[in-house]
């Protein structure tokens, strides 16, 4: 299960860049909200700005202190969706792409023990 869960999320990655080739990856991170992908619903797409993002309010580690590196981090789209491949599925995924300079390399976290390895 927990690898199953991993190849998932590594979907929703996947599904979301496949859904940018050539002019498209160009496009603007607002204008992901709009991508047409098969069993996958874009909720939203923005742009944060550089040290600009912030935990939402419930979440379980809310304290600042203990997240500095937000601080310092760069520039990204943060992309949220629901992929529902097969019938009564739901499976919600969030996916930070860089707002420039992507190396290309991916990197999954979070999941707790359910991430796989």
């Amino acid at each position: 299960m927990n690898r199953r869960r991993s190849r998932l999320f590594a979907s929703a990655f996947g599904i979301v860049m496949a859904g940018l080739p050539g002019a498209a990856a160009a496009a603007t991170c607002d204008g992901l909200s709009t991508l047409q992908l098969p069993n996958t619903t874009i909720t939203s797409a923005e742009t944060i700005a550089a040290g600009a993002f912030t935990l939402p309010a419930d979440s379980p580690r809310s304290d600042a202190s203990f997240f500095t590196a937000f601080e310092t981090l760069a520039a990204f789209c943060r992309v949220k969706g629901v992929i529902a491949p097969a019938r009564g599925s739901h499976i919600e995924f969030e996916v930070w792409l860089p707002g420039s300079g992507w190396n290309g390399k991916y990197v999954g976290a979070g999941n707790g023990g359910y991430g796989g390895s």
